[in-house]
């Protein structure tokens, strides 16, 4: 430790390690935040889900035909709970729904297909994705009033939620950058009130050494380095008289 610090000023040694510290648990408490802050989001997320997949089945939109290509009741459940409905089949296939599919790339017709494939292997865990450049939280339930389709998707679109995630994000790492500035500046202050007494000691001490014994340091604190200026300045005093007592002296002699 003596070897890692000793070459450094009173200043850096005060100022960098307070700072590192403070860095350290700042970072640490804001991923703490960021990571409990998700976890909640997302867990609201999922009920906020599956309470709307309750709200939509106890309306009995979804029960109200056995043929999937011939349902009319899709655009029902898009005006009274905003999400879009998705049927596929038992391989994965599309059947229909509420997406305007015409307005989708390549791409985003791949995400699609490959979200439903997956549904088979896993339909109880909730999914997002990208379409058309809205995101949607997906929430799969296999239905058994359909001689056609497997699987109802309900889909509601999280672009808000996910803005406002976004914007807490930035804002917590935007005050731990700032805390961690304002923790530097302050302590580089409070070091400066230290360190600028002591360079001024040292200043002095300089001129004293070259036999200037006029000099005396600026006392402008109570503190221990106020004491060490009074101090210092005592013993300057002492000397200066000593070295007038010891030319009188040599004066007398000589007479």
């Amino acid at each position: 430790m003596r070897r890692l610090f000793g070459g450094w000023r009173i200043q850096s040694k005060i100022v960098v390690p307070f700072t590192a510290v403070f860095i350290v648990v700042m970072s640490l408490s804001a991923v703490t935040i960021l990571l409990m802050f998700n976890r909640y989001s997302e867990s609201s997320l999922e009920r906020m889900m599956n309470d709307r997949w309750q709200a939509v089945n106890e309306t009995g939109f979804l029960a109200g035909s056995d043929d999937f290509g011939t349902f009319t009741d899709f655009d029902k459940v898009k005006r009274a709970f905003g999400l879009d409905v998705i049927g596929s089949a038992a391989n994965g296939d599309y059947l229909g729904g509420t997406l305007n599919r015409d307005e989708f790339s390549q791409e985003d017709r791949d995400a699609l297909i490959a979200m439903l494939v997956e549904v088979q292997g896993d339909p109880k865990r909730q999914r997002t994705v990208a379409l058309g450049g809205t995101t949607y939280r997906a929430v799969h339930h296999e239905i058994d009033f359909d001689r056609r389709a497997k699987f109802i998707t309900l889909m509601a679109p999280i672009n808000d939620f996910l803005d406002a995630r976004r914007r807490i994000a930035l804002a917590v790492v935007g005050v731990t950058l700032t805390g961690i500035l304002l923790v530097a500046f302050i302590g580089n202050r409070i070091a400066r009130t230290i360190t600028l007494p002591i360079g001024d000691l040292v200043g002095v001490t300089r001129r004293i050494a070259d036999g200037d014994l006029t000099r005396s340091v600026n006392v402008s604190t109570q503190d221990e380095i106020g004491q060490l200026g009074s101090a210092f300045n005592e013993m300057t005093e002492q000397l200066r008289r000593s070295q007038e007592e010891l030319v009188q002296s040599e004066r007398l002699a000589t007479a």
